[in-house]
Protein backbone atom coordinates (compact mmCIF):
# COMPACT_ATOMS: atom_id res chain seq x y z
CA UNK A 1 0.00 0.00 0.00
CA UNK A 2 1.82 3.54 -0.92
CA UNK A 3 1.35 6.07 1.50
CA UNK A 4 0.60 9.44 0.54
CA UNK A 5 2.73 12.00 2.65
CA UNK A 6 -0.58 14.61 2.28
CA UNK A 7 -2.79 12.30 4.71
CA UNK A 8 -0.67 9.85 5.98
CA UNK A 9 -3.77 7.86 4.54
CA UNK A 10 -3.03 4.44 3.17
CA UNK A 11 -3.82 4.12 -0.90
CA UNK A 12 -4.34 0.87 -2.77
CA UNK A 13 -2.88 0.79 -6.33
CA UNK A 14 -4.71 -0.71 -9.29
CA UNK A 15 -3.29 -4.08 -9.00
CA UNK A 16 -4.13 -3.92 -5.31
CA UNK A 17 -7.88 -3.30 -5.78
CA UNK A 18 -8.33 -5.50 -8.69
CA UNK A 19 -7.18 -8.44 -6.62
CA UNK A 20 -8.92 -8.00 -3.61
CA UNK A 21 -11.88 -7.95 -5.39
CA UNK A 22 -11.86 -10.81 -7.27
CA UNK A 23 -11.67 -8.60 -10.72
CA UNK A 24 -9.32 -7.48 -13.45
CA UNK A 25 -7.44 -4.28 -13.36
CA UNK A 26 -9.33 -3.67 -16.73
CA UNK A 27 -12.80 -3.87 -15.41
CA UNK A 28 -11.62 -1.50 -12.21
CA UNK A 29 -10.30 1.29 -14.42
CA UNK A 30 -13.59 0.68 -16.54
CA UNK A 31 -15.77 0.78 -13.30
CA UNK A 32 -13.99 4.14 -12.03
CA UNK A 33 -15.21 5.76 -14.70
CA UNK A 34 -18.35 4.56 -14.69
CA UNK A 35 -18.97 5.15 -10.74
CA UNK A 36 -17.74 9.01 -11.41
CA UNK A 37 -18.26 11.32 -9.24
CA UNK A 38 -19.44 8.53 -6.42
CA UNK A 39 -15.58 7.23 -6.68
CA UNK A 40 -13.26 9.53 -6.35
CA UNK A 41 -9.21 8.20 -6.26
CA UNK A 42 -6.32 10.35 -6.50
CA UNK A 43 -3.75 10.88 -9.08
CA UNK A 44 -0.35 9.17 -7.17
CA UNK A 45 2.59 10.72 -8.14
CA UNK A 46 0.58 12.52 -10.92
CA UNK A 47 0.15 9.24 -13.17
CA UNK A 48 -1.50 6.45 -11.60
CA UNK A 49 -4.76 6.51 -9.33
CA UNK A 50 -4.58 5.48 -5.86
CA UNK A 51 -7.71 4.44 -3.98
CA UNK A 52 -8.43 5.02 -0.51
CA UNK A 53 -10.20 2.46 2.21
CA UNK A 54 -14.25 4.14 1.04
CA UNK A 55 -12.93 4.25 -2.70
CA UNK A 56 -12.24 0.38 -2.25
CA UNK A 57 -15.62 -0.25 0.01
CA UNK A 58 -17.62 1.51 -2.95
CA UNK A 59 -15.71 -0.74 -5.48
CA UNK A 60 -16.72 -3.68 -3.35
CA UNK A 61 -20.00 -2.55 -3.15
CA UNK A 62 -20.49 -2.09 -6.97
CA UNK A 63 -18.93 -5.02 -7.76
CA UNK A 64 -21.28 -7.27 -5.41
CA UNK A 65 -24.24 -5.25 -7.00
CA UNK A 66 -23.57 -6.14 -10.37
CA UNK A 67 -22.85 -9.50 -9.46
CA UNK A 68 -26.64 -9.35 -8.30
CA UNK A 69 -27.49 -9.08 -11.78
CA UNK A 70 -29.99 -6.18 -10.82
CA UNK A 71 -29.42 -4.46 -13.99
CA UNK A 72 -27.15 -2.33 -16.21
CA UNK A 73 -24.27 -1.00 -15.06
CA UNK A 74 -26.10 2.78 -14.75
CA UNK A 75 -29.10 1.19 -12.92
CA UNK A 76 -26.61 -0.39 -10.20
CA UNK A 77 -24.93 2.71 -10.26
CA UNK A 78 -28.05 4.55 -9.29
CA UNK A 79 -28.92 2.03 -7.06
CA UNK A 80 -25.41 2.59 -5.10
CA UNK A 81 -25.92 6.41 -4.99
CA UNK A 82 -29.61 5.81 -3.19
CA UNK A 83 -28.09 3.49 -0.71
CA UNK A 84 -24.90 5.68 0.10
CA UNK A 85 -27.57 8.92 0.14
CA UNK A 86 -29.52 6.35 3.08
CA UNK A 87 -25.99 6.17 4.96
CA UNK A 88 -25.14 9.29 5.38
CA UNK A 89 -22.48 8.81 1.96
CA UNK A 90 -20.87 5.93 4.28
CA UNK A 91 -19.90 3.15 2.23
CA UNK A 92 -19.20 1.09 4.95
CA UNK A 93 -22.75 1.52 6.55
CA UNK A 94 -24.48 0.40 3.46
CA UNK A 95 -23.64 -3.52 3.89
CA UNK A 96 -25.20 -2.99 7.30
CA UNK A 97 -27.78 -1.51 6.82
CA UNK A 98 -29.33 -3.44 3.61
CA UNK A 99 -28.00 -6.44 4.13
CA UNK A 100 -30.61 -8.02 1.71
CA UNK A 101 -28.32 -7.03 -1.30
CA UNK A 102 -25.45 -7.84 -0.41
CA UNK A 103 -25.69 -11.06 2.22
CA UNK A 104 -26.91 -13.19 -0.43
CA UNK A 105 -24.13 -12.65 -2.73
CA UNK A 106 -21.94 -15.37 -1.40
CA UNK A 107 -24.60 -18.03 -1.71
CA UNK A 108 -24.84 -16.54 -5.08
CA UNK A 109 -29.08 -16.29 -5.12
CA UNK A 110 -30.43 -13.57 -6.99
CA UNK A 111 -32.44 -11.37 -5.30
CA UNK A 112 -35.69 -9.67 -7.36
CA UNK A 113 -38.50 -7.21 -7.24
CA UNK A 114 -36.95 -5.22 -4.28
CA UNK A 115 -38.77 -1.87 -4.10
CA UNK A 116 -35.53 -0.04 -3.35
CA UNK A 117 -34.51 -1.91 -6.65
CA UNK A 118 -37.10 -0.61 -9.04
CA UNK A 119 -37.34 2.79 -7.86
CA UNK A 120 -33.10 3.04 -8.94
CA UNK A 121 -34.73 1.42 -11.99
CA UNK A 122 -37.08 4.00 -12.33
CA UNK A 123 -34.51 6.82 -11.31
CA UNK A 124 -32.13 5.45 -13.92
CA UNK A 125 -34.56 5.41 -16.43
CA UNK A 126 -35.57 8.68 -15.89
CA UNK A 127 -31.95 9.90 -16.40
CA UNK A 128 -31.40 8.52 -19.31
CA UNK A 129 -34.37 9.89 -20.56
CA UNK A 130 -33.98 13.34 -19.63
CA UNK A 131 -30.12 12.77 -21.10
CA UNK A 132 -31.35 12.01 -24.06
CA UNK A 133 -33.16 14.61 -24.54
CA UNK A 134 -30.40 17.11 -23.29
CA UNK A 135 -28.68 15.39 -26.52
CA UNK A 136 -31.10 16.12 -28.70
CA UNK A 137 -31.51 19.59 -27.80
CA UNK A 138 -27.79 20.49 -27.60
CA UNK A 139 -27.67 18.80 -31.98
CA UNK A 140 -30.56 21.11 -32.40
CA UNK A 141 -28.48 24.14 -30.56
CA UNK A 142 -25.33 23.03 -32.67
CA UNK A 143 -27.30 23.22 -35.99
CA UNK A 144 -28.77 27.06 -34.92
CA UNK A 145 -25.18 28.02 -33.94
CA UNK A 146 -23.52 26.76 -37.17
CA UNK A 147 -26.41 28.59 -38.73
CA UNK A 148 -25.53 31.96 -36.87
CA UNK A 149 -22.16 31.88 -37.50
CA UNK A 150 -22.97 31.57 -41.27
CA UNK A 151 -24.84 34.39 -41.00
CA UNK A 152 -22.45 36.72 -39.05
CA UNK A 153 -19.93 35.99 -41.90
CA UNK A 154 -22.16 37.06 -44.41
CA UNK A 155 -22.87 40.03 -42.65
CA UNK A 156 -18.94 40.98 -42.36
CA UNK A 157 -18.68 40.59 -46.13
CA UNK A 158 -21.43 42.82 -46.60
CA UNK A 159 -20.00 45.19 -43.99
CA UNK A 160 -16.50 45.10 -45.72
CA UNK A 161 -18.04 45.74 -49.10
CA UNK A 162 -20.07 48.28 -47.59
CA UNK A 163 -17.21 49.95 -46.21
CA UNK A 164 -15.01 49.86 -49.46
CA UNK A 165 -17.23 51.70 -51.23
CA UNK A 166 -18.14 54.02 -48.61
CA UNK A 167 -14.79 54.78 -48.98
CA UNK A 168 -14.72 55.00 -52.69
CA UNK A 169 -17.22 57.87 -52.22
CA UNK A 170 -15.61 59.52 -49.58
CA UNK A 171 -12.24 59.68 -51.61
CA UNK A 172 -14.31 60.37 -55.12
CA UNK A 173 -15.68 63.28 -53.04
CA UNK A 174 -12.73 64.47 -51.95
Amino acid sequence: MPDTPQTGQAFYRIGEVASRLGIKESCVRYYRKVLYPILKPIKHNGKHYAYSREDLQILRLFVALVRKDIGNLFEVKALLQKLLRECDNDPFKVEARHPEFFFMDTLGVREEGSAIVEEARREALELKRALDENIRRVGKLQIKVAALKQEVKRLRQRIKSANSVAQEILESVR
